[in-house]
């Protein structure tokens, strides 16, 4: 791998403060240094990256979305568009180059919105405004729809699935021509899950669902000829002996397709299983962040994590040993409230 990475990292911070901002990762070193800050955009907890080009939510009651362009030469970050998202609390969003198009959940509206993107990187208004209906058996979290993140299907790319929290379900639509959605089914989860992330093994057509109210993972296998999810497994994301609260998180599966992890907000961990030879796993290790909610990671490389804490404003890393097992390391980087880190 390069000796350094650029990484966006998004925040909690309102837009009067440099709520999103990019760093370079010196990976031998672990040394961070700021390339660029920037204020104007409220909560901008989770972003989208393609090229030089970044799409950030705006997490607020009244959501929007922007897109902006690195100009690395220049240590510049570019607004180029905003939009309203028509629901309330985005906090997710996808970009499919195929289509030029992007995908927001609206958490606590529970909807889908689909924006069309120019060739300038410019969102163009809602096209597609789909809303989600139901709860489920958690009448403090699952007392309506919360549509929590969607993504392209890594091994069937004209489909994308939405995790639902609020009423446990994964809805695999199609994606027209023109970017838009249509409906194909709806997988029921197990009742209380409350479904919040994917990650995905191409070469076994899987999908692994981190569930946030059970801090479990649930795996699907996907039947390409009839387009439907079966349930082959689930395992825990927290030690058996652990008895306070946590919800599950972020899920990632290394480049490999080897390891899978996931973050617990309340056990302040990442937690790594191991991938057999049928994509399923096996408890591997659970190793504490260092800081306090790992809201979201981005696995840099099969050696290196780097964990976005929210509650205790810091960035903090984790390197793989000549033992297999992943390390906290003595070196973080100070930003209130990280809640997304992704490479640029």
């Amino acid at each position: 791998m390069e000796n350094t990475v650029d990484l966006v990292i998004g925040t909690y911070q309102k837009a009067t403060s440099e709520a999103l901002q990019i760093i370079t990762l010196h990976t031998k070193t672990l040394e961070i240094q700021q390339q660029v800050a920037i204020k104007g955009i409220d909560s901008p907890s989770f972003v989208a990256v393609y090229q030089s080009y970044i799409f950030a939510v705006s997490e607020e009651d009244e959501g929007s979305i922007y897109s902006y362009r690195y100009d690395k030469e220049q240590q510049q970050l570019i607004e180029l568009s905003r939009q309203s998202t028509h629901g309330a609390a985005p906090c997710y969003i996808a970009y499919d180059a195929s289509k030029k198009a992007l995908y927001v959940t609206n958490y606590v509206s529970g909807s889908i919105a689909v924006f069309t993107v120019n060739e300038q990187f410019e969102i163009q208004p809602c096209k597609q405004l789909i809303q989600h209906t139901g709860s489920s058996v958690n009448v403090e979290r699952q007392e309506a729809a919360h549509a929590h993140s969607i993504e392209i299907l890594s091994f069937a790319t004209d489909y994308k699935i939405v995790q639902d929290l609020g009423c446990d379900t994964i809805s695999l639509y199609f994606t027209e021509p023109d970017g838009m959605l249509t409906l194909v089914n709806t997988f029921q989860m197990p009742l209380g899950n409350g479904p919040r992330h994917v990650a995905f093994h191409k070469e076994h057509k899987l999908v692994y669902v981190l569930s946030e109210l059970t801090s479990t993972v649930d795996v699907l296998q996907f039947d390409e000829n009839k387009l439907t999810f079966e349930l082959t497994q689930t395992i825990a994301t927290l030690p058996y002996d652990f008895a306070g609260e946590s919800t599950g998180a972020d899920i990632h599966i290394s480049s490999a397709g080897d390891y899978l992890f996931t973050s617990n907000r309340g056990h302040d961990s990442i937690t790594i299983f191991t991938i057999d030879a049928h994509g399923q796993l096996a408890w591997h290790q659970c190793m504490h962040t260092g800081g306090e909610t790992p809201r979201n990671f981005a696995v840099i490389s099969d050696d290196l994590l780097v964990i976005g804490n929210q509650n205790a404003d810091k960035l903090t890393m984790a390197k793989r040993d000549e033992c297999n097992l992943f390390v906290l390391q003595p070196v973080e980087y100070l930003v209130e409230k990280p809640v997304c880190v992704k490479v640029l």
